[in-house]
């Protein structure tokens, strides 16, 4: 087994264009958001954080999360994605 490295980056000025570059296939389309949807709604309601994920340092995916307690006491994952290429 081949140890993979994968990490989450926190969005920032230097990576957030990255992200906006991934793309799902065109047949999920239909299920999330486009990330800069995401990423703009992260600006106007500041308890979810965007994350870049990086694999052996590119970005292949993005995750968004709440850090705020919701509905059934629990923090939810708003968006998680992997780039088609990477799938």
């Amino acid at each position: 087994m081949q140890n993979r490295n994968v990490e989450l980056v926190e969005l920032n000025a230097e990576n957030w264009y990255e992200c906006c570059l991934l793309e799902v296939s065109e047949d999920q389309k239909s299920h999330i958001e486009p990330n800069a949807i995401s990423i703009a709604q992260s600006k106007f309601e500041s308890s979810l954080k965007p994350y870049a994920i990086h694999f052996e340092g590119k970005a292949v995916g993005f995750l968004m999360f709440n850090t705020t307690e919701e509905e059934l006491d629990g923090y939810w994952i708003y968006r998680i994605m992997v780039d088609k290429n990477f799938q």
